[in-house]
């Protein structure tokens, strides 16, 4: 059974790199570790700049330093990819092409969740 990620893991990449948030927030272009502690503590989720240059410092995809945010939105897509092909199917239109209908089943498969 896998287990549930942590929101981010900002905290475990800072102190393998050996930088206090300081450090990070210098890199980051802010005045203090304020922003940085908000972010490790799940208090405030980056804007996307932000979580772009947290992966250029840490050299950690965003997806793995936002695993927990990454899965939430793995599922929130997959429901919802779901849901658009049976509406589509419903609704008899010819909307649903054969190229939506396999793309629409990629996004579903790629969300499955591992089973260990």
């Amino acid at each position: 059974m896998k287990v549930k990620s942590l929101p981010n893991y900002l905290r475990m990449y800072r102190k393998r790199a050996g930088f206090n948030q300081k450090e990070i927030a210098v890199l980051l272009g802010r005045k203090c570790g304020t922003c940085v502690c908000r972010d490790e503590q799940y208090e405030t989720l980056p804007h996307i700049r932000t979580a772009l240059e947290y992966e250029v410092i840490y050299q950690v995809p965003v997806s793995k330093l936002f695993a927990g945010y990454y899965e939430e939105a793995q599922l929130n897509v997959q429901n919802r990819a779901e849901e658009l092909i049976v509406d589509l199917c419903d609704s008899g239109s010819p909307r649903l092409t054969e190229k939506r209908y396999r793309q629409l089943n990629r996004i579903i498969d790629s969300c499955l969740p591992v089973i260990e």
